[in-house]
């Protein structure tokens, strides 16, 4: 008798143990029973398993708000002075001609179609694609229509078997093969997918509802192998990434150790959220956290914009046009925004490059190294008209280097990031980005001793060059905030 009660209790321990999980499993079960006819086309495991668990009971998430920079106060600056001179006296040394070594294409470019790999073909067909103007040949895309009128854990697994079961590899294929041609980061691709969906949707869609783009996004990311999710609530599905660097005011949630943000590449605002359900266990495939990477430039096919800068420095007036695409801008207004370090990195195509250093390298040749940081200066402040971006956008919104080139205002970090663009390409100085609280501005390495306000980084003397204090020179700090500590970020 002794033997069999520990029998007994190891039986009801196995029996419990048993009941758990077949607890987490009755969901899945039920759910495919009723589902019995999408089962007979053949599923891989992982797409098995993983509709599973999204027929288990979701979990409910509390959304958050990620750190929202402060919008800038900035004093006005004093009207410029009559005198051509620098407040701040130019010592005799500085008059050698600098060596203006412009970082410009070897030839002017040609507009012209880059030359991307070729899709695989596929046996559904193909149709042309429109993205940053070029006309791709990409797969016709088969997407079956799926039913979430109201949106629940079951009306999304049955959504993700019925586009698995409809899942062509040399689709997912074709994307990532278009995204490494036109030199796009991970962020950059996941525009190319939506963007893609979008045209590639078919009228046997019938009513293109929202919630049917986002399930088809967040399927084909998954597939590349990145980590995306969806969440619901009464109102909508909605598509979520998880990426290698934080976002600035960007909805999100955290999940086994990741920060997963709300996203919509349709840009619309999204609504007031506050609670979520989202699944539990990834897809095996989506493991990647999408790299965002600001300097890489993506292969653009034509310029189609130009537009007209004129200024004035030491009592002469100049002017240039230059030239970019609408469809990269366009392309920008769907990145996130980030921490203002990363926009110091953004580059520009080598048409627009071409078509803003070569007039002013010339400007630039016979002038003295602080010369020609002042005449540099000069362009950014008076060439650009100012506006916070609370007054542009109605919202804190950092530009990469092309967009300052396009909007009507620009800002203090928008100036800034193009600022040292211009030393980096045209004098090859050293730049620091120099930011107080509640404005930015850079500083300069020169090659002698200079009497102006400077910053020491490693030993070296920086001085101060404010894009945005208009008529200042170099050396020249902004009134109110000559006793600050400023955050220096290194840029080249």
């Amino acid at each position: 008798m002794t033997k069999v009660i520990p029998l007994l209790v190891l039986i009801c321990c196995m029996m419990a143990v048993s009941s758990e999980v077949n607890a987490q499993q009755n969901d899945f079960e039920k759910w495919k029973k009723g589902n019995s006819q999408e089962f007979k086309r053949y599923l891989s495991e992982q797409d098995k398993a993983f509709a599973g668990f999204l027929s288990q009971k979701w979990i409910k998430k509390t959304v958050t708000l990620d750190d929202i920079p402060s919008e800038k106060k900035i004093p006005k600056a004093p009207v410029a002075p009559k005198s051509p001179a620098s407040p701040l006296a130019e010592p005799k040394q500085q008059k050698a001609k600098v060596k203006i070594t412009p970082n410009l294409p070897e030839s002017k470019p040609q507009s012209r179609n880059e030359n991307l790999q070729e899709p695989p073909k596929v046996s559904s067909g193909q149709f042309i694609f429109s993205f940053l103007g070029h006309k791709l040949k990409m797969p016709k895309p088969k997407l079956e229509p799926l039913t979430v009128s109201r949106p629940n854990s079951d009306a999304i697994a049955d959504a993700w078997v019925k586009m698995s079961q409809n899942h062509d590899n040399n689709l997912v294929e074709a994307i990532k093969l278009q995204a490494e041609g036109l030199n796009l980061d991970d962020w950059g691709r996941a525009i190319l997918t939506y963007d893609y969906l979008l045209q590639g949707l078919t009228p046997n869609l019938g009513n293109r509802t929202n919630s049917q783009l986002i399930l088809h996004t967040w399927y084909y990311l998954v597939k590349q192998g990145l980590n995306v999710r969806v969440a619901y609530d009464e109102q909508s599905v909605y598509l979520l990434l998880n990426t290698n660097l934080p976002l600035y005011a960007q909805k999100y949630f955290n999940l086994a150790g990741h920060k997963f943000y709300f996203v919509d590449f349709s840009g619309a605002e999204l609504p007031k959220l506050n609670k979520v359900y989202t699944y539990q266990t990834q897809h095996e495939q989506g493991s990647a956290a999408l790299e965002i990477d600001l300097a890489k430039m993506p292969r653009l096919n034509r310029n189609n914009t130009q537009r007209q800068f004129s200024f004035d420095y030491q009592q002469r007036s100049y002017s240039l046009s230059v030239n970019y695409h609408i469809e990269y801008i366009e392309f920008l207004s769907k990145y996130p925004q980030l921490d203002v370090k990363h926009y110091f990195v953004t580059e520009l195509n080598e048409t627009t490059k071409y078509s803003l250093l070569s007039p002013l390298s010339e400007m630039l040749k016979g002038r003295s190294e602080v010369d020609a940081l002042n005449f540099l200066l000069r362009f950014v402040q008076k060439g650009l008209a100012y506006k916070t971006d609370d007054q542009q956008f109605n919202e804190e919104n950092f530009m990469f280097t092309t967009e300052a080139l396009h909007y009507p205002f620009a800002d203090c970090e928008d100036r800034s990031v193009l600022y040292s663009y211009l030393v980096k390409e045209l004098l090859g100085n050293k730049i620091i980005g120099v930011l107080y609280k509640g404005h930015i501005a850079t500083a300069v390495k020169l090659s002698t001793d200079f009497n102006g306000a400077n910053y020491k980084v490693a030993g070296e003397k920086f001085y101060i060059a404010d894009p945005t204090y208009i008529g200042a020179n170099l050396g020249d700090v902004m009134p109110g905030y000559e006793s600050q500590s400023p955050r220096l970020i290194k840029v080249n």
